[in-house]
């Protein structure tokens, strides 16, 4: 490992299962969904009554959602040192706020999470539901050209009245659960998140002793340039994006994949054909979405903070709410807990847009 490879030296997660990493690791290992009926607004005229929201979450009035949040993860954020600049990945900010904001909901959101983590070097990443990948790989790259010591990222996204209407439009959400991968898949449950991962060099690491969770080893981006809501059917760009991140590394060394999976049928679809074109032997496969729903710009973050679960215990969490899967996937989905064999996993996330992301995480190389 290079003094200058990007490690995982901290994470911290908030999602519909709960204030805690931990409760989300646990509710997914569990094959328990975290959606419940929407109060925050009224959503008796959309697809789905259904979200997962942050339960207890409150905040005084002015105030958004996202800031207890922040404010919980904030301690679990440890000191950083050298260079060190902050990445906020969200797609619409404090969006709860959107009636009284002064400025747009993002850079208010970002002023905001540069106080509570105490960072002047701000950086926003706004791509669609990508933003916490891009984040992460533009990072790490930061990282590993020598121009940062360490990065804290942080993506978050809320369930709101806004998005919620925006999706039932499209009729992309689900009327009953969202099931990805699943062959009776008929669209997606909205959730809500805030996560953050610190990234340090190796180098960095060692000096200030940060203990390395795991090694971001390779990322890659790529764009359909097709349709704004619709990714290319067979997948050939995100082909593009898993090939950049493997680099080197042959399909044969990842252990598993981390997959977008909304639960839409072109969403899911396109991802099964892209790793089917790069994968000679099919690698289990799960989503997250189908337990913390779709968390948009915060969805990366969630996959990140669960590859740190699933590279120390060896168990791929099962797919939550499957029923009977994709038959193209029928070899990679299970509804039970998957053995990863190779401690290496791919996690992707596409965007509206056509956007890819993807970044290849494996555990940490020990002396």
């Amino acid at each position: 490992m290079s003094e200058h490879d990007p490690v995982i030296v901290a994470s911290e997660l908030v999602t519909g299962y709960g204030f805690g990493e931990k409760l989300c690791w646990e509710g997914l290992l569990s094959g328990r969904h975290a959606f419940r009926e929407i109060e925050r607004f009224d959503a008796s005229k959309m697809r789905s009554k259904l979200a997962a929201t942050v339960p207890g979450l409150s905040a005084e009035h002015g105030h958004s959602l996202l800031e207890p949040m922040f404010d919980f993860l904030r301690p679990h954020v440890p000191k950083t040192y050298g260079r060190t600049a902050l990445f906020l990945a969200s797609t619409v900010g404090e969006i709860d706020l959107l009636e009284t904001a002064e400025q747009d909901t993002l850079h208010s959101l970002l002023q905001k999470a540069q106080t509570v983590f105490r960072l002047g070097n701000g950086r926003l990443v706004s791509a669609a539901c990508a933003s916490s990948n891009v984040a992460l790989a533009r990072a790490g790259a930061l990282i590993r050209s020598g121009r940062l010591d360490t990065a804290v990222i942080v993506g978050a996204d809320l369930v709101s009245e806004f998005v919620c209407s925006g999706f039932s439009s499209l009729e992309a959400m689900s009327p009953t659960l969202a099931r990805p991968y699943d062959r009776h898949r008929d669209g997606l449950i909205m959730g809500e998140a805030a996560g953050v991962i610190v990234l340090a060099s190796a180098q960095t690491a060692k000096i200030c002793h940060l203990e390395p969770k795991a090694r971001l080893s390779g990322w890659g981006m790529s764009t359909d340039a097709l349709h704004i809501t619709a990714p290319v059917h067979d997948g050939r760009m995100l082909v593009r994006a898993v090939r950049q991140a493997l680099g080197e590394t042959s399909p044969e060394e990842i252990g598993c994949v981390i997959g977008h999976g909304t639960g839409t049928s072109y969403n899911d679809e396109a991802e099964i054909n892209a790793l089917n074109a790069v994968f000679p032997s099919p690698p289990p496969l799960v989503s997250a979405k189908g337990g913390c729903g779709h968390t948009l710009g915060a969805a990366g973050i969630i996959q990140a903070c669960m590859a740190l679960h699933i590279l120390d215990s060896g168990i791929l969490f099962p797919q939550t709410n499957l029923l009977e899967p994709e038959p193209a996937a029928a070899e990679m989905v299970s509804g039970g807990m998957q053995t990863v064999k190779i401690p290496r996993l791919l996690s992707m996330n596409s965007g509206f847009g056509g956007l890819n992301a993807v970044l290849m995480i494996e555990a940490p190389a020990h002396p």
